[in-house]
């Protein structure tokens, strides 16, 4: 059996719980699934209690061995996101505000648990956050002002929220939008700090810091003619964004540069490649394209740490055949040359080529 612990992701009423579960491998793992089950309070699922999912005991049929753990702890997430109802799930769900309540006391609940502490020693309830007047949104902006000149980014974050969930008025709201973005762009949150950036110029198209922020986002996805947009538009504003301009202006001579490389040149290739990941390293599609170009150079070992930080292929529906996954590939490419590799040390020349 393996526990494991999820964390509740931002923009939800999960956002700060601390999710504990364990999954149970059956003996004939990988080739049947495992029993998922969740052991922390969430409000979306029975304590202790197998859960019916697309990748779980329950559905045999529908099961890939090329899952991973982290494919199943994916689809867990997922589907706890959903109102789907299920075996395991609690019906009729319970209101969002029941679950941020929850959420907030997950840690204090897992931290009472024997199994928990045992399993996770490292984890421990964060700090307290201080508490401000409830209900005042220009209160919250003001102390998460503060926070975030103090470089405490993550009670910046957590002040921020508060104020958008108090119905603050638009100048607070884009402030706050444009403040938390900062904040998770300081934790690689890029998703969610773009999408606060997008909320903050939803309000106000002229607010330069957000413009700014959604530049450093898209710059580091890679996605560089927005970035050079929202760059413009903070710099009619009077913004200084020169070191992010030069970084748009790298990042799009790395771009032209590798659109150009013969696609028989890997060599060439990865080197382009990693010039633009030190440019956009939140690049989805330039790390799964140096993944496979180190595939292609038989780089097996360094392919499968690069598939390690791209997200897990989603799951198919049941009765659908999933799609190959190309870190397994790898990690069988791998395999094979140790084996290949093993027999030549040992003199058996006839039985390695068979081998590839």
């Amino acid at each position: 059996q393996w526990d494991y612990v999820l964390e509740g992701p931002p923009d939800t009423p999960y956002h700060g719980g601390m999710y504990w579960g364990r999954l149970m491998f059956p003996r004939e793992y990988p080739f049947k699934p495992p029993e998922i089950r969740m052991l922390t309070p969430s409000g979306r699922f029975e304590v202790n209690t197998a859960l019916c999912l697309s990748m779980s005991n329950f559905h045999p049929e529908s099961w890939n061995p090329m899952w991973s753990v982290s494919t199943v702890l994916t689809g867990l997430l997922s589907f706890m996101l959903e109102e789907t109802p299920t075996t395991g799930a609690i019906h009729p769900p319970t209101s969002a505000d029941h679950r941020r309540k929850l959420a907030s006391q997950s840690m204090e609940y897992n931290l009472q648990q024997k199994a928990f502490t045992s399993r996770f020693p490292d984890l421990k309830a964060p700090p307290a956050m201080p508490a401000v007047p409830a209900g005042d949104p220009v209160e919250y902006q003001v102390k998460g002002d503060k926070a975030f000149t103090e470089g405490d980014m993550k009670n910046a974050e957590h002040l921020y929220t508060h104020s958008l969930e108090a119905n603050p008025p638009p100048d607070v709201a884009v402030a706050c939008y444009s403040g938390r973005a900062g904040c998770r762009l300081n934790s690689d949150s890029i998703p969610e700090a773009l999408a606060d950036c997008l909320a903050a110029l939803a309000i106000d198209p002229e607010h330069s810091q957000a413009h700014a922020r959604a530049a450093k986002c898209l710059i580091l996805t890679a996605e560089l003619a927005k970035a050079r947009k929202h760059l413009q538009a903070a710099d009619s504003k009077g913004l200084d964004c020169g070191l992010d301009a030069t970084r748009l202006t790298r990042g799009e001579e790395a771009l032209a540069a590798l659109g150009a490389c013969p696609a028989d040149d890997a060599e060439g290739r990865l080197a382009l490649l990693e010039q633009a990941l030190y440019v956009c390293p939140h690049a989805e599609a330039l790390r799964r394209d140096k993944a496979e170009t180190l595939v292609r150079l038989g780089e097996f070992e360094a392919a499968i740490g690069v598939y390690a930080t791209l997200p897990a292929p989603p799951a198919p529906p049941p009765g659908k055949k999933a799609t190959a996954d190309p870190a397994e590939k790898a990690r069988k490419a791998l395999e094979k040359k140790a084996r290949g590799n093993t027999v030549f040390a040992n003199g058996d020349f006839k039985a390695r080529p068979g081998l590839h």
